[in-house]
């Protein structure tokens, strides 16, 4: 590539301004508080239990399955959603909702159990409107290193959200002395959310960052003027489908969203039992093992994002299968670790927690790598409708019913041994069910390893099709008419799919 063309290769470390900041900043406060808001219910389970009526652990784990599939049917309205119309408006419609049903939740009378469980299927469809449009203004706002950087702050609010949202929900129903007070604080921080999203955030013009080097002319093009979308939600399915890269991440991150979806819903229950066990007695409390474990999902939120994204980063640098790699050596080096946490968990609790968070923070390395592999590999008139496919079927065939499917596996276990003790029935139930989380793990690493014989290509496909929709746009208006026998005759070295300046 040389000459007029030449002038206008942008390079990857272009610097960040002020407003890109800002909305990353806004960006990760809002799912820092998506996190919190789903696993305050986890952090005081046994207590909902009781307050409407001692249910079984298939009503408790129809919960979570409820939260789960509203989230995951309502995702790909709002990426094709995400795709057109106004990003940040979606955002903060889908706060508003979360926030009003969180609360409402929180009011529900003993007898109105199959009330609470509507509203927590409301508060899915509030949370899909986030996060199937939230990476994406981050992709519009920076790009190669500065992208991964980006979405490891970002991912950095899922495993620390979720160690909140069973720290503070704890504390407060701890606190309060009563559950319902842990569904209350996320609601008045999303308030404060909402105005941050309307007056504060700014939202790019999609693939402006693959487009301009000067980060002004990001910030001065807003999605009010974006022109008009021109393919239809199937032709972007058509595409999108056709990317194996992103089928096999998909299917590896769906057997690690089964995984946490049964540990993050079942883990504190089990590991009361087992310590009640352990000790033959049944004074600890959900609200101390919630908050062990919350701390426990914390820091291996912060040390596993952490390692995972600097470790892809810098090996992407050698290997362009990277972050493929990453995500599967993870989950491969967390299997014995949950394995022996589960078998250990009634005999010594130090090693158990060792283990958990040692295991939790192999599983968090793949959060950033797999979101960014996304991203990169997807071309952005498709990226929201892509996240909300990947959203769709992770929870369709992970998280959805992997807590139902535990709570019914132990529920059968302990009607099967009635005579054995309370906490003995309860703690084997779980062990035994939960047992099946590390031989799903074996399944997601075999899925991120023959996604990693794919990445390269998509990639350089991709890459060349935001040229190709630069070049257009850049030709358009100008006299240059060379535009075809430059696609044509092009050279299509590494350097030829770096992102163009309009």
């Amino acid at each position: 590539m040389n000459g007029e063309v030449a002038k206008h290769v942008a390079v990857y470390n272009k610097p960040v301004s002020k407003r890109a900041i800002i909305t990353t900043v806004i960006l990760v406060y809002i799912n820092l508080l998506n996190y919190m808001d789903r696993f305050t219910v986890s952090s005081v389970l046994p207590d909902i239990q009781k307050y409407f009526g001692n249910i079984d652990k298939i009503k408790a784990g129809l919960l979570q399955t409820v939260f789960v599939c509203a989230y995951m049917a309502f995702a790909p309205l709002f990426g094709y959603l995400g795709d057109r119309y106004s990003r940040k408006y979606l955002i903060a419609i889908g706060i508003t909702i979360w926030s009003v049903t969180t609360f409402a939740g929180s009011c529900m009378g003993q007898n109105s159990f199959w009330g609470f469980f509507a509203l927590r299927g409301f508060v899915g469809i509030g949370e899909a409107s986030y996060s199937t449009v939230a990476p994406t203004i981050i992709a519009d706002l920076f790009v190669g290193s500065q992208r991964s950087v980006a979405l490891t702050i970002f991912y950095f609010a899922v495993p620390c959200g979720s160690g909140l949202g069973y720290i503070v929900g704890s504390k407060f129903s701890q606190l309060m002395n009563q559950w319902q007070w842990a569904l209350r604080v996320t609601p008045v921080l999303g308030i404060i959310a909402v105005l941050f999203t309307v007056f504060a955030m700014h939202e790019p013009k999609r693939g402006a960052a693959e487009c301009f080097e000067d980060p002004k002319k990001i910030d001065d093009v807003s999605e009010s003027i974006v022109a008009e979308h021109p393919s239809s939600f199937i032709d972007d399915l058509r595409v999108i489908v056709h990317i194996p890269s992103f089928l096999w991440s998909t299917a590896g991150f769906t057997c690690i969203s089964f995984v946490v979806g049964a540990l993050a819903w079942w883990a504190p229950d089990f590991a009361l039992y087992s310590l009640q066990k352990l000790k033959n007695n049944e004074e600890d409390t959900i609200q101390s093992v919630s908050w062990i474990f919350g701390i426990i999902t914390f820091v291996a939120g912060v040390v596993g994002v952490a390692i995972g994204a600097e470790i892809a980063r810098r090996w992407k640098k050698t290997n362009i299968k990277a972050d493929s790699l990453v995500c599967a050596y993870g989950i491969l080096g967390a299997i014995p670790f949950l394995f022996f946490a589960l078998y250990i968990a009634d005999k010594n609790q130090y090693l158990m927690w060792a283990f958990i968070l040692i295991g939790n923070i192999l599983m968090c390395m793949n959060w950033c790598p797999n979101g960014d592999l996304l991203l990169y590999v997807v071309p952005p008139k498709c990226r929201s409708t892509a996240e909300a496919l990947q959203i769709l079927l992770i929870h369709v065939l992970g998280d959805a019913f992997s807590p139902f499917v535990v709570g019914l596996i132990s529920d059968a276990y302990t009607k099967a041994h009635p005579d054995d003790s309370n906490a003995i029935r309860m703690q084997r139930g779980l062990l035994y069910s939960l047992y099946i989380t590390p031989f799903l793990c074996c399944f997601g690493t075999a899925c991120y390893l023959i996604c990693s014989r794919y990445v390269e290509e998509d990639k350089m496909k991709a890459e060349k099709e935001i040229k190709t929709e630069i070049y257009k746009e850049y030709y358009s208006n100008t006299s240059n008419a060379s535009f075809p026998n430059l696609l044509v005759n092009g050279d299509e070295s590494q350097d030829d799919y770096k992102p163009l300046v309009v």
